[in-house]
């Protein structure tokens, strides 16, 4: 049963972290759009 926890929480904290590295870079990706929008409207 130990073994089953420790497994268990081996792996949600490396689900942590690969939801927050792609949040983090869906993030900036948006960023990166909306930065990109305001540019064209601003140069039309």
């Amino acid at each position: 049963m130990a073994q089953y926890a420790l497994t268990l929480n081996g792996f949600s904290k490396c689900l942590l972290k690969n939801i927050s590295a792609m949040t983090s870079s869906h993030i900036s990706g948006i960023f990166i759009f909306f930065s990109d929008n305001s540019n064209k409207q601003s140069a039309e």
